[in-house]
């Protein structure tokens, strides 16, 4: 063969060489293959997130910052659990890969990760092809998650599928990708439980105030007048119904529920700022008088919303400075014995707080009022009805002889 015929040869060996690696290239997956072990995402900023998205086929839940402090964007802003958020995040960073594998649509699809947006976001027109009528099952949809900084540039856009369970039963990691790459991967972390409304997000903690705490409470119709009224002199006292009628037999249990009543007040979600319902002057309501002056005014409201029954409660909080008692006259104390003798220091108790002022009362429930003011909240039925509105709730009902 004569050398200029080789050279062609090998010119056309080397060009057809140079097409075969550009198409292996071309079908390979682009994002590389993460070390097995090492981080799920690398760096992770975990001080930079400042918005989360969880989007699936139950809700849209949107949280982010306002004024430096979380909320759920996509319930009004509405203070965030902050700690459910620090939690979830810091499982992002703590993400570990297992094994990965190239993804087809049926195995994405069976591992529960086709995008929500492909179900939620259907075009009503007809389609062209029968293949197109094809639609996911609820089983085959993911949950994708995006967390972006203030910039709104993502640290983390994925989407997560099911849990690879073990023999046992047990969590073996979950199945995950990347938003925009079909490459799947195993991590070590679990969100199975990842709550996917917007309302699981919400900080839950209305209000907390102790049972001995409460003095007084009145319960006053939509006139003005006073239903009926429960107090107890001191804290180590029994909370009693005044004026109670004497020929009927008193449901003690139903008095406390109303006293221990603001005791881990906890809301189920939070009611639109639209949402219509009536003036405060013409509810009936309680009024919890504490101790130290702290005036916590409960203005619950049922209604039929969404053919179903809610149960929505107000609050306004103040404060009024309680009368001090009288002291009573103690009998001359006897002259100590001994100039040199000390008196004895009466033990500080563990448990006991500093007193604050009037003044620091006052401000800390115009505070709060601030706060609770402005939110309508949900409870549950059974969170609700312990503000009883109706004096004859709290007697056993006569049985009448046949």
């Amino acid at each position: 063969m004569k050398p200029k015929t080789m050279l062609i040869l090998l010119i056309v060996l080397g060009i057809m060489a140079g097409i075969s690696l550009m198409v292996a290239n071309m079908k390979s997956p682009t994002t590389p293959k993460a070390t097995i072990g090492g981080p799920f995402i690398k760096d992770f900023p975990i001080n930079d997130v400042a918005s989360i998205v969880i989007q699936s086929k139950e809700d849209t839940v949107s949280l982010g910052k306002k004024d430096d402090k979380w909320v759920v964007k996509s319930r009004f802003d509405f203070p965030a659990d902050f700690k459910k958020i620090i939690d979830f995040v810091k499982k992002w960073r703590d993400a570990k890969t297992g094994r990965t594998f190239n993804g087809s649509d049926a195995t994405i699809a069976r591992l529960g990760m086709v995008l929500p947006t492909d179900e939620t976001n259907k075009s009503d027109s007809p389609p062209e092809n029968e293949s197109d009528t094809t639609t996911p099952n609820d089983d085959e949809l993911g949950i994708r998650i995006t967390l972006a900084n203030e910039d709104n540039n993502a640290i983390a856009d994925v989407v997560i599928g099911k849990t690879r369970e073990t023999e046992t039963g047990m969590s073996g990691g979950q199945y995950i990708k990347k938003f925009d790459d079909s490459l799947v991967y195993l991590i070590d972390q679990s969100f199975k439980y990842t709550e996917k409304k917007s309302s699981a997000w919400l900080d839950k903690d209305i209000i907390n105030i102790e049972e001995k705490n409460v003095q007084r409470i009145e319960c006053i119709n939509e006139k003005g007048q006073k239903v009926y009224a429960i107090s107890r002199e001191d804290k180590d006292k029994k909370a009693e119904l005044e004026d109670p009628p004497k020929d009927q037999k008193l449901k003690q249990y139903e008095i406390d529920n109303v006293v221990r009543a603001l005791s881990t007040l906890r809301l189920e979600d939070i009611a639109s700022p639209d949402q219509k319902l009536s003036n405060l002057d013409q509810l009936p309501h309680l009024k919890y008088y504490l101790f130290d002056g702290t005036i916590y005014t409960m203005y619950p409201e049922k209604a039929f919303v969404d053919d179903k029954d809610q149960y929505f409660m107000r609050i306004r909080v103040s404060y009024q400075e309680p009368p001090k008692k009288e002291e009573p006259e103690t009998a001359a104390t006897p002259e100590p014995v001994s100039d040199t003798a000390a008196a004895p220091v009466p033990e500080a108790k563990e448990d006991e707080t500093p007193k604050k002022t009037p003044e620091e009362l006052a401000f800390d429930a115009e505070n709060q009022n601030k706060k609770m003011s402005d939110w309508t909240y949900i409870l549950s039925k059974w969170k609700f009805e312990n503000f009883i509105m109706e004096m004859k709730e709290f007697f056993e009902e006569e049985k009448k002889d046949s």
